[in-house]
């Protein structure tokens, strides 16, 4: 008879049950805060609050105005799979709530300390009930107005392995920031608040409408980018803010769709925006919007996971095609002439307040007319074409010794459309025509600069006579204060001046023409989106968070597309470029030269 193996299948205990599912829901504070504003909004509240302490390893508090739970449902609220939102199976396919399928309360439970106190109304009395470990204490009667207070406390306590992958306070909190907004955002009918260690972080007031919770959370810079679209094709009512073709950006941020009221992530709506912008912007920038969805719920599964972020289409096909073809249709009557924003009373009043990503958006308590242009110590003429010779003469005073620039022959020809330069080039033996970008071109003579100053710690910078205040939004305040020290290597003198303000001292000596409100808005989308970088080391990380925001700095302190040169300019940069090693790409990989030789010429035309 053989022996009993050792790995017999057995039944796991009921507490290891719990721990697995709950870790498919809750991976870090953030996914609390979600769950529980969704339970808020099912609930009918008008008025959710969210407190949370150490980035929400320690406590996360959320309250909120609904319609509370009645004391003899409490307990059953916290076993796995109760629900009042669904009864059958069929229920599925008309799911209108945020939550369905009884999982969220339980996990936290098994994950947490939580407490729990609740006012059903009309009831006189509350009730509060405490649990550790998934398991209920005492069920007690609490003086509690109407509404609920769930608060989970030591996340992942009981799970030490899972509590040391959780990354710093800043970086969970920034997570928190985003999930505040992002639900905020698909319910803009409800005042969402937000503290951080008992400081009020964000307040955003109801919306009566999505465009203005979108300009409330996003700020005017990004809807003044924008142009709203509103298209119902074959069922399929979208709306949303799309960033103007001439707009789009080197980051993804933000990119953000509501589906029947939830936010969602999507692969397949992503893809069909990118193909409706498609041949109309380079192929290093990307779309920024905030879009509506509304579908019939029959069309949409939205049980394909717990944290029901992603959804699946019944009829993917149809509804790709209504959304490409509504926002192709939408961009076709884009003008090149942006609209300034003129917002609601209500909007315009709740920033004067102090409302929404701390404060009002954009430019504080400088001249208007002197932060547009961005005053600085020292002030240069321009070209008649407004070029500054300068960005370009300091190419050549700082440009690399590597080629002597009697080696190569260099004869500008001319323009095309006032943003390829044209030019004979003779270099050693290779003698021909080339034809550059003169954007990507100086861009990445910029960047490689850039970054050999930064290694060398000698970026040149220039102080500025008014120092901006730029203000930004919560998530990338605090990503933003994370680099600081980062940043000031990389010549940028930045220092807070407010809860999400920041005051700009000094610039890169190229950067002294370039829109710094703009600039520094992009820099902290590009290190939130290095949040991808985590799981590497932490040298490689911050190389590649670095090299990304260089790679901004570039872009933006290069000349521009559209823009005329001089003979004599074209020529500067040409030789910066060769100087450079003759790069063929831009630090965002858009292509820099088109190369014709002359044995190539003599092969076209027969004479080889």
């Amino acid at each position: 008879m053989l022996a009993e193996s050792a790995n017999t299948i057995g039944i796991l205990s009921e507490e290891a049950i719990n721990q697995i599912a709950a870790g498919e829901l809750i991976d870090r504070p953030c996914s609390v805060v979600k769950e529980l504003i969704e339970n808020a909004i099912d609930a009918g509240s008008t008025v959710v609050m969210i407190d949370v302490v150490d980035g929400g390893k320690q406590l996360i508090r959320v309250s909120d105005d609904g319609e509370g739970i009645p004391p003899e449902d409490i307990r059953l609220a916290f076993e796995r799979h109760a629900t009042s939102k669904l009864r059958t199976v069929d229920d599925l396919w008309h799911v209108r709530t945020m939550g369905f399928r009884g999982e969220a309360l339980p996990s936290i439970s098994a994950v947490s300390k939580v407490k729990i106190r609740t006012m059903r109304e009309g009831r006189k009395t509350g009730a509060e009930l405490t649990l550790a470990n998934g398991l209920p204490g005492v069920l007690e009667e609490t003086a509690l107005s109407s509404g609920t207070i769930v608060e989970a406390s030591d996340i992942f306590f009981n799970a030490p392995v899972r509590r040391k992958f959780l990354k710093t306070t800043p970086t969970e909190f920034g997570h928190i920031c985003r999930t505040v907004q992002n639900q905020a955002l698909s319910a803009p009918a409800i005042h969402v608040g937000l503290t951080h260690n008992g400081k009020r972080v964000s307040d955003f007031p109801a919306m009566s409408n999505m465009r203005d919770r979108v300009l409330q959370l996003f700020g005017a810079p990004f809807v003044n980018r924008c142009i709203e679209i509103s298209k119902t094709l074959d069922g399929i009512a979208m709306w949303g803010m799309f960033a103007r073709p001439e707009q789009v950006k080197t980051s993804r941020t933000p990119q953000e769709i509501v589906l029947n009221g939830r936010w969602i992530k999507s692969a397949m709506i992503v893809h069909a925006i990118y193909e409706a912008y498609r041949m109309r912007i380079p192929k290093d920038r990307y779309p920024t919007f905030a879009m509506t969805l509304d579908i019939d719920p029959t069309r949409v599964d939205v049980n394909v996971h717990p944290t029901k972020r992603e959804v699946r289409f019944l009829d993917q096909e149809a509804i790709h095609h209504a959304i490409f073809h509504a926002l192709k249709a939408g961009l076709g009557i884009v003008t090149n002439a942006p609209q300034v924003f003129s917002s609601s009373a209500n909007v315009t009043a709740s920033f004067s307040r102090g409302y929404g990503w701390g404060g009002s958006v954009g430019r504080t308590g400088i001249d208007e007319h002197d932060a547009a242009r961005g005053t600085f110590h020292t002030t240069t003429e321009t070209t008649e074409n407004d070029v500054d010779p300068s960005v370009i003469a300091e190419s050549v005073s700082q440009a690399s010794p590597s080629l002597d620039r009697d080696s190569c022959d260099i004869r500008p020809l001319g323009q095309l459309n006032q943003t390829y330069i044209v030019a004979n080039v003779d270099i050693g033996t290779w003698h021909g025509l080339k034809v550059l970008d003169q954007h990507t071109a100086h861009e990445r003579v910029l960047f490689d600069r850039l970054l050999k100053q930064t290694r060398t710690r000698s970026v040149a910078t220039q102080g500025l006579l008014f120092s901006p205040v730029v203000e930004l939004q919560p998530s990338q305040a605090v990503v933003l204060n994370q680099h600081l020290e980062e940043l000031r290597t990389l010549g940028l003198e930045i220092e807070q001046f407010g809860k999400h303000a920041f005051r700009i001292r000094a610039v890169p000596s190229f950067l002294t023409r370039t829109d710094v409100y703009v600039l520094l808005g992009e820099i902290a989308d590009e290190l939130i989106d290095g949040a991808e970088y985590e799981g590497s080391s932490s040298r490689d990380a911050l190389d590649k968070k670095t090299h990304k925001v260089l790679a901004t700095m570039a872009c933006h302190g290069a000349i521009k597309a559209n823009q005329t040169l001089g003979l004599g300019e074209m020529k500067h940069l040409i030789h910066d470029w060769v100087q450079t090693g003759m790069p063929t790409t831009c630090p965002h990989g858009r292509r820099i030269v088109m190369r014709l030789s002359v044995a190539e010429l003599d092969r076209i035309f027969g004479r080889a």
